[in-house]
Formats: C-alpha cells, structure tokens, sequence
C-alpha cells in the first residue's frame, strides 16, 4: 500500500493538471468552457481545436491532451478498481497477531444485534466501571454468539486465540479462528 498510494496521487494530480490544461486552452481559443461540470464536452472540443490549428507543433499537442484525457482517466478508473479492492484484503495472520495481543474481561451486560452497524454481532461487557462494545465477527462465528448470555462472564487473555466463556460455574472455550494457518 505504501508504493500504490503515491502512484494513485499522482494519477489524480496529473488528471487534475491535464484537465485544468484542457480547459485553460479552450478557453484561450474561444470556446466555452465550464470549471465545474461539462468535462466530457472537452474532449471533442480539444480535437476540434486541433483540427483547425495550422501550427503543427500545437496540433500535435491538442491532439497529445485530446487524447491524453481519456486514457489517462480510463487508466484511473481501472487501476482504482484493480488496486483498492486488494487493499481492502487483510492478511488473516495479522488479524490473528492483533487479536491475540488483545486482553479483556467482564460481564456481559447487553448482547444485540447493532442494526445501524450493519447488523453486527455485538455484545457490551463491563469490567472497572467501563463499559467495552465487542464486534468482533469472527469472535461470534461457529454458535459462538448463541451461546453468550446476559450475565456470563467472558475473558480473552493476552497471547491466547481463544476467548473463555464462564457460566453456571463452568469454563467454555470459544474457538476464535482468523483462517491462519502459521
């Protein structure tokens, strides 16, 4: 993520500048321009320019920022919905890495399911006064959330995958699988 993000910058940079160009130059040669909305318009406008210009150095510029824009912006728009999706993909061990430097402990004082947050999973334990929301979905996969119940007493240690769940005096490790395979 750290080299696609420049990358990405510079692409909406370079868009930005190059539109700016078009529209600065069409205006400078008498066409109508709009800053805000019409971009589409400018296009065909810019090949127009081009057409009618006898320099044939800034011909072929017109035509270098005529077509320049739309193959710029197509290669935005596919390296947008070919690179942020994979960004989006989180690597399961560091997930698991994560959850097992996590520790807390409590009772279960509410279990619901947050509507307004997708519908997650949710319970609130309390432990020193602190009330602590708990959506984790993969915490609550395999029954796991069924079998928690207002009241229970429910512990995840430091450097453990697992979470304890204590009722009616006895213990039950909730399996807490990331899909890590380390």
């Amino acid at each position: 993520m750290d080299k696609i993000f420049p990358i990405m910058m510079m692409l909406v940079i370079g868009l930005n500048g190059l539109w700016y160009w078009v529209k600065s130059t069409l205006k400078q040669n008498g066409y109508e321009v709009s800053w805000f909305w019409n971009h589409v318009k400018d296009i065909p406008n810019m090949w127009k320019l081009a057409k009618n210009t006898n320099n044939p150095t800034l011909r072929t510029r017109y035509f270098l920022m005529a077509v320049g824009l739309p193959i710029g912006t197509i290669i935005f728009i596919a390296s947008f919905f070919i690179i942020v999706p994979s960004l989006m993909q989180s690597d399961p061990c560091e997930n698991a890495r994560y959850f097992k430097q996590s520790e807390w402990s409590g009772i279960v004082v509410k279990k619901y399911r947050d509507t307004p947050n997708h519908n997650y999973k949710t319970i609130e334990i309390q432990y020193d006064n602190k009330i602590e929301k708990i959506q984790n979905w993969v915490i609550f996969q395999n029954g796991n959330f069924e079998l928690i119940e207002i009241g229970d007493l429910i512990s995840k240690r430091t450097g453990e995958n697992n979470v304890r769940l204590y009722k009616n005096g006895s213990e039950t490790f909730l399996e807490v699988d990331y899909g890590c395979n380390e």
